[in-house]
């Protein structure tokens, strides 16, 4: 059963990271997952997300310019 997660991405001053680059790496998962399988998401203009995974543990990589 996948897991939502959602929000607001910010840079470290406090400002809407838009369009940036989300990247999870999965470190140890359920059956779905499989290990070190990677996915990449971006960020829209208002700096929002949302993502879909399976149960696990991430590595999670974030980069905006």
């Amino acid at each position: 059963m996948p897991i939502a997660i959602a929000g607001i991405l910010l840079d470290p001053y406090g400002n809407i990271a838009r369009f940036a680059d989300i990247r999870m790496v999965a470190l140890t998962g359920s059956g779905e997952v499989i290990e070190t399988a990677n996915s990449t998401f971006r960020t829209d203009d208002l700096g929002a997300y949302s993502i879909n995974v399976q149960f696990g543990r991430f590595a999670v990589y974030m980069r905006f310019n």
